[in-house]
């Protein structure tokens, strides 16, 4: 049986964008389980007190039912060597807990700090975040994603990005990458190189 989980954003005790969690997180039971009894996050996301200030992740996992909820502190992390890999037809439709895949690819991506997945030339996701890239007029997010991820989905409904078909070949038409997730949003943004099959990033500014 799969399994899967949501990562929610914690900033100072609130959960955030809790609307795109809960609707991705009702339909992937019904695709999955069929019609189930609904279960409203907001109701089963209870923050410890010690977890109420700054940033933290909150980890919901699931299948058929609800089977734990975790609260961790989270710090950012940065990039400077990324990886690109080609992944062929691995599926990572729904958020499933088993990550191997991307362990594997990590461990095997030696002195860098994350991999870049094409499909067929296409730019996908990074590990654990979806891609937006800008060509200092506009931001864009490939329309070949792995996971449609919650943060992806707002940014798009905010008309802060668009959806752009973008093959590797393409990047030379970019200036900055970001990599975005449900913790994360714009705070971090890099110029890049591309040398072979690696981006070597710099840090830069919006």
């Amino acid at each position: 049986m799969s399994r899967f989980f949501e990562t929610i954003k914690i900033l100072n005790g609130e959960p955030q964008q809790l609307t795109f969690h809960q609707r991705r997180f009702e339909e992937t039971r019904r695709i999955n389980y069929g019609v189930l009894p609904k279960t409203e996050l907001k109701d089963i996301i209870e923050i410890p007190e010690h977890f109420r200030s700054g940033l933290v992740r909150c980890r919901v996992d699931y299948a058929e039912k609800l089977e734990s909820v975790h609260f961790y502190p989270y710090q950012m992390s940065a990039h400077t060597k990324i990886k690109i890999v080609e992944a062929g037809d691995f599926d990572y439709s729904f958020k499933f807990s088993d990550r191997t895949y991307f362990g594997e690819q990590l461990s095997a991506a030696s002195g860098c700090d994350d991999v870049i997945f094409t499909r067929d030339g296409f730019l996908t996701d990074a590990s654990y975040s979806n891609l937006v890239l800008s060509n200092n007029e506009k931001w864009f997010t490939p329309d070949t994603y792995l996971l449609n991820g919650t943060k992806r989905q707002r940014l798009l409904s905010e008309k802060k990005i668009s959806e752009k078909k973008i093959h590797i070949n393409d990047l030379i038409n970019f200036e900055k990458i970001a990599f975005i997730n449900a913790m994360r949003d714009f705070e971090r943004v890099y110029s890049f190189i591309q040398t072979d099959d690696y981006l070597i990033l710099n840090p830069s500014t919006l």
